[in-house]
């Protein structure tokens, strides 16, 4: 989580650079918003890498007891 929000202190502090001063309120806003969004979005995809990852680990499984039986 550390990393994350070194990250995002970069990305948002070098955006502002190239804002008006008056605008970067909303700017920064704005920034923090994209970042979120895709922050969930990037944990969504993990979550569902991992669901992914467990269903096809369980079809394995399948596939291997229904070898050993015919065999």
């Amino acid at each position: 989580m550390h990393r994350a929000w070194w990250v995002r202190s970069i990305v948002v502090g070098g955006a502002l650079l190239l804002v008006p001063v008056g605008a970067r309120a909303d700017k920064l806003t704005e920034l923090e918003q994209v970042y979120d969004t895709q922050q969930r979005t990037l944990q969504q995809l993990q979550q569902e890498m991992h669901r992914l990852r467990q269903e096809r680990s369980a079809q394995q499984a399948e596939t291997d007891r229904r070898v050993m039986e015919v065999e």
